[in-house]
């Protein structure tokens, strides 16, 4: 079953655009949506549908077409976009920890710091830790410390 594979969040929304489909006899436009793989992940896809006759019976030919990277390459221009707006009122290190939570917002990740290699390329410096790793992840001391990686 079509609903089957539809994300929880949507099935309402696409039940109402299948009765459309059946009671108007017109086509849905294009709507983004979540379906499931079968492997149950997640995947954006946009969905449209038509109703047509096939050999006199009522039939409907939906289209979902994958938009997963489209929807990531606008999630990081918009990212982009917030951090180049906060860097214009705050410091550096404020920019590198929005810009790392960021990051673990893009990639779903739950920790995230940023190490700067110094020119001997021998030494760390810890930069900087996103809000979530210092709040609930660790309690790293040593921002500005020098780390020998010899």
């Amino acid at each position: 079953n079509t609903i089957d594979l539809v994300h929880s969040d949507f099935k309402e929304i696409v039940a109402e655009r299948i009765r459309h489909l059946r009671n108007e006899k017109t086509p849905v436009p294009p709507r983004e949506e979540k379906y499931l793989r079968l492997d149950g992940s997640v995947i954006d896809v946009e969905v449209t549908a038509a109703p047509f006759l096939t050999q006199g019976k009522r039939a409907s030919q939906i289209i979902a077409r994958d938009i997963t990277r489209r929807k990531r390459a606008e999630n990081i221009m918009q990212a982009r976009l917030r951090l180049l707006e906060f860097a214009d009122s705050h410091s550096m290190d404020e920019l590198i920890t929005a810009t790392l939570d960021e990051i673990e917002t893009l990639t779903g990740s739950n920790i995230s710091f940023y190490h700067f290699l110094q020119s001997d390329q021998k030494t760390l410096s810890l930069q900087n830790w996103s809000t979530n790793t210092l709040k609930n992840m660790c309690k790293a001391e040593g921002q500005g410390g020098h780390y020998s990686i010899a």
